[in-house]
């Protein structure tokens, strides 16, 4: 077993799937949704998941969104995303975005979205719909790489 390092963490598998013998064969399929959920919450760059439904409402984000972005679970969830760009509405990656939505149809795009505390960053953000329980997507994925983008005065973020 390979021991955990910096930026790695250890999920024992027995926590999040009770009752299944330790020398069961893997089967992806049957992971529970604590395993994912952990999963995505260690995950190094920010995801947020959105309803698509009216508004299209933030109904979860991980670590990573809240180190990138400044804002917590109490900002962000309930909020469409857009609040990220500020005033700077007129990007036509906006559109892009939009029409992907409208579409129900993965993107990805360079936009530029601000912090919490008001400075810019460039974020390579990707989208994706959610199917659930319907043939229908539901829910929209985003995941948001702009901790490697660059700032306003060219350095790293």
């Amino acid at each position: 077993m390979l021991p955990c390092g910096r930026g790695m963490a250890r999920v024992d598998l027995g926590d999040v799937t009770p009752g299944l013998p330790k020398d069961a064969p893997p089967d992806p399929a049957a992971l529970p949704d604590r395993l994912a959920d952990r999963i995505l919450d260690l995950a190094p760059v920010g995801v947020l998941v959105a309803e698509l439904r009216e508004g299209e409402p933030i109904v979860y984000i991980n670590a990573a969104f809240e180190t990138i972005t400044g804002y917590g679970p109490a900002d962000a969830l309930g909020r469409n995303c857009r609040y990220l760009q500020g005033n700077d509405r007129l990007q036509p990656q906006i559109s892009e975005l939009r029409e992907a939505i409208r579409r129900r149809e993965a993107v990805s795009v360079q936009i530029r979205n601000y912090r919490k505390d008001g400075r810019l960053f460039w974020d390579s953000l990707h989208i994706a719909p959610i199917c659930m329980s319907s043939a229908r997507p539901n829910s929209l994925r985003g995941v948001d790489a702009g901790h490697n983008c660059l700032e306003r005065d060219g350095s790293t973020s």
